[in-house]
């Protein structure tokens, strides 16, 4: 995402602001083994991503490790979110973690 910034000048019904981009240019596909978390590198210049997986997936943003929920209750707010569709890059955040616990492809795509 080094290139030029784009501006989304979609409308909705009714001439609404329409708060969906495009389809990004910038589009990332991990494999995921089921197993392993993957760390995900925010682009220069991404601020918000889309992720779509073929099967349940966790992430966990701001440097921590995703981790597939145990058997007992996490109140200490450290817990991974299931399958989030879009997210806004956190603060100054470089980097998110996925985990799956079935092998799978994950997109991740990026904008601005």
């Amino acid at each position: 995402m080094s290139g030029p910034q784009r501006v989304y000048d979609t409308v909705g019904p009714d001439g609404a602001p329409d708060l969906t981009p495009q389809i990004s240019d910038f589009v990332n596909c991990y494999d995921m083994d089921g197993i392993n978390p993957k760390t995900i590198a925010w682009p220069t210049n991404a601020n918000y991503c889309n992720i779509a997986g073929t099967a349940n997936y966790w992430v966990a943003a701001a440097g921590q490790t995703a981790a597939v929920p145990a058997t007992a209750d996490n109140t200490s707010g450290t817990g991974s979110a299931l399958n989030p569709a879009q997210r806004k890059r956190y603060h100054s955040e470089t980097t998110f973690s996925i985990i799956s616990s079935t092998a799978q492809f994950i997109t991740v795509e990026f904008w601005n």
